[in-house]
C-alpha cells in the first residue's frame, strides 16, 4: 500500500522484533511481499532504512506508551503492578 502512495524510500528509528514489518518479522517493503499481497507482479518494492537514531526513538516510544492513553476504555482484565526494585 505504500508503494501505491508514491513512497519509493521508508526510513525510521527502531523495529519491532515482535510485530515489525519492514525487516524485523515480515519484509513488506520488498516486492515480493507487494506481489503477494496484491497480487499484482508490477508492484515494485520500496527501500526501507531502519535504525536511524534508534536508541532516541525507543526513548520516545516508550516515554509514550508509559502515559497511557485517557481515551481508551477500561480494561476488563486485572493489571499487574511490578515490584520496585
Amino acid at each position: 500500500m505504500v508503494y501505491m502512495w508514491g513512497i519509493k524510500e521508508v526510513y525510521y528509528g527502531c523495529s519491532n522484533d515482535k510485530f515489525g514489518g519492514c525487516g524485523s518479522i515480515l519484509s513488506l517493503h520488498s516486492s515480493d511481499s507487494e506481489t503477494l499481497i496484491s497480487g499484482n507482479p508490477q508492484k515494485k518494492g520500496f527501500k526501507c532504512t531502519g535504525g536511524l537514531m534508534a536508541s532516541e526513538a525507543i526513548s520516545l516510544l516508550r516515554s509514550f506508551y508509559e502515559q497511557g492513553n485517557p481515551n481508551a476504555p477500561k480494561s476488563h482484565r486485572p493489571l499487574v503492578q511490578k515490584a520496585a526494585d
